[in-house]
This record gives C-alpha cells, structure tokens and sequence, in this order.
C-alpha cells in the first residue's frame, strides 16, 4: 500500500480500514498518525495495545497537523484521530483502551457530536447507562440531529426505565431516517420489555420486510409470538433463524422453549442440548432444562444440570434452594441442610420452609416447628403452603 500523503489521508484510510472490518490495519495506521503529532507538537504517545504495535515515531505522516491554523483546528484533527483509535480498540474487543482512547477524543475535540456518541456507546457496552445518558445528552445537544445519538440515547434512557423519553427518541430517530432499521429494531426491543408484544411485533415486520436474513431480527420476532402465545409461529421462526445459522444459542433455546409449551418434551430436550451443546455457559439453557426434566421427573439429570449452574453462579441462592427442595423430594435430608445452611441470612421463607421438612425427615419435630415458625413469620400470606 502506497504511504498516505498526508494526515487527512491516513485519517480516511484508517477510517476505510475499520469499514472493512480490518481492525489491526487501522489500529497501525492510526498509532503512526498519533505518534508522528506527538515527535512534532509534543501531545502525549499512547500506550500500545493488544494486536497492534505503534509505528516507529520516526515514520511520521506530513500534513495538516503542520499547519494547522488554529489550536482547536489542530486539535479536532488529534480528537478525529483519537476516535479512529477507540473504533478500532472497540472492534479489537478493547473495551476499557477503548473508553480511554474516546475520552482523549472528547478532552480534545469537545464541539465534536459523534466523539461523545461513540464514547457513550461504550458507556452503553460497559453496562452503565447513566453515564452513556450524559453522553449523548451532549451529543444531541451539540448535534439534534444526529439520528445515532438520538437512538442510542433512547437505548440508555429504556434501560434506566424512562420509557416515555425512550420512545420519544426511538421516534424521533425514525422520523430522521425512516430507512435505518436499526431505530426500529431497538424500538421493538424496548416493547418486548414493556410488554408491549404487539408493537414490537410490527417493528420487527419493518425490520425483516428490509432485511429478511437478520437472524437476530428473526429470533426475536419469533419471542414476540412466543409471548403472544403463537407457538407455531414462533417456531417457525425459530426454524428459520437456525436454517440461516446452526449456531445461533438464542434460537435453539427458545425454540426449545415454545416446542415444550406445545407439549412436544423431546424435541424441546433436544433442543436445550444443543443449545447447551454449543455454549455450556449457557445458564439460561440449563434452567430451561432444569425445569423440563423436573416437570418428567428426571431428578439425576436435573440435579447434574443444578451442580454446573451453581458452579457458573455461586452466587446465585436460587439454584442451591431448587438443589435442596430436589434432594428433599427424594428423602436426603442432610444434604438439603447443606445446602440451605449457608443461605439462612438471607431470611427468605422459602429456605427456612425447606429446612422445616428437612428436620420433619430427620425426626427432630422441635426444630421442625421452630424453621415453619420463622417462615411464617417471613411470609405469614404463605403459611399455607408451606410443607
């Protein structure tokens, strides 16, 4: 590849490196961009990072950086650059370099609307809302247009539960560009959320009249019919999704979910296992199966699945509860109170219940009463159905 004449080329360049999914490529040229301005006006080097090395310094890219005619026209150059690098840090799955190189890009270029949004963006991916909000509040403020923000805005504001101001901005961003079909896509979602099913069943329609291969799109129009209770249609869904990708988890599982709401258990199992198959991680995927064999009494698999959940959620109490009301349905008591012991600061009723029929088993009726005493007085609208 020839040498890019100038910074405003390598910029570009950079930028149609990451359009094309050639992220380390991007990251390179970037960093040599970024080094060459720290030899010529002195702006800090950046850490180097996973997958990509800096240029030597002495291989520095001419050009506007030079001349440029203001402080802030050198420095929105230097906030574009930094922006590019965040891109492809975030491409490159790092997350937190990531962050770091958007807030240089925001330090600098502050007037910039699309620095904030991508800075939110990862806000956003790091799972805080509040902060991505601030965010692309300045984004919008700088930019009322700028239909990215305004959707990623409404992202943040339907996961704090403002729904109100959620839809007004997936609305808004629609209106801006009714094409895009990703303001609908997370408009649906955010219906889905609300239950709402019916509306998030006509966004998704949008979505796939446009693009009818989104496999993510297919999957979760097939969950709106599920919660329409439109199995049928949810499975077809969900066929067709894996018809498209094999190894699409989400649809395995949930079609595993609506065939078991039709009455068909062995497929439905079948359908867990690959799910389980494919990422045993998948800690939905065991509850699913969890609940299908315990409603067919297959307690040895069911207590086998609950071993791997509560290895991948330690702690998670709800597993070791479902554990100890399991090993109680089959007469072993002791290990129940293993289980449940650990869990009595939790003061639920649930467990100090289960612990009353642990000891009723083991013959001490004192200690019986004092467990059912305490769970009713935990939940005295219970008491009736406690063991």
């Amino acid at each position: 590849m020839d040498r890019p004449s100038d910074i405003d080329d390598a910029l570009r360049r950079a930028e149609a490196m990451l359009n094309n999914s050639d992220s380390v490529e991007a990251l390179s040229l970037v960093n040599e961009v970024l080094a060459g301005a720290r030899e010529r006006i002195g702006t800090s080097e950046p850490e180097s990072s996973a997958g990509a090395s800096y240029a030597d310094p002495s291989l520095t890219i001419a050009g506007p950086i030079d001349n440029a005619g203001t402080a802030s026209d050198r420095d929105a150059i230097l906030g574009r650059a930094w922006r590019i690098r965040g891109s492809a840090l975030d491409a490159l799955g790092e997350t937190n370099e990531a962050l770091d190189a958007y807030h240089h890009a925001v330090r600098l270029a502050p007037d910039d609307a699309e620095n904030w949004n991508r800075r939110g963006s990862i806000r956003l991916a790091l799972g805080e809302p509040t902060e991505a909000l601030v965010d692309f509040e300045e984004a919008v403020r700088r930019q009322p247009n700028h239909r990215r923000a305004l959707l990623n805005r409404g992202i943040a504001f339907s996961r704090l539960g403002h729904d109100r101001e959620a839809l007004r901005d997936f609305a808004q961003a629609i209106e801006i560009d009714p094409t895009a079909t990703d303001s609908y896509f997370h408009r649906a979602y955010h219906y889905s959320e609300v239950y709402d099913h019916e509306r998030a069943l006509a966004d998704l329609n949008i979505v796939l009249q446009r693009t009818p291969n989104d496999v993510e799109a297919i999957n979760n129009r097939g969950l709106a019919f599920f919660d329409l209770q439109r199995y049928e249609e949810a499975i077809a869904d969900f066929d067709r999704a894996l018809a498209l990708d094999a190894r699409c988890v989400n649809a395995w599982n949930n079609r595993g979910l609506a065939r078991q709401r039709i009455g068909d258990a062995t497929d439905a199992r079948t359908d867990f296992d690959e799910a389980i198959r494919l990422d045993p991680y998948n800690t939905s995927a065991l509850v699913n199966r969890i609940h299908l064999n315990r409603t067919n009494a297959h307690t040895d698999a069911v207590l086998a699945d609950l071993e791997r959940t509560i290895d991948l959620e330690p702690d998670n109490p709800t597993y070791r509860i479902d554990r100890a009301e399991i090993f109680l349905q089959s007469g072993r008591a002791d290990e129940a109170l293993d289980d449940l012991e650990g869990l009595v600061y939790l003061e639920l009723a649930r467990v100090h219940g289960l612990r009353s029929l642990a000891y009723r088993l083991k013959g001490d009726t004192l200690r019986a009463r004092i467990e059912k005493r305490r769970a009713i007085y935990l939940d005295p609208l219970g008491r009736d159905e406690l063991p």
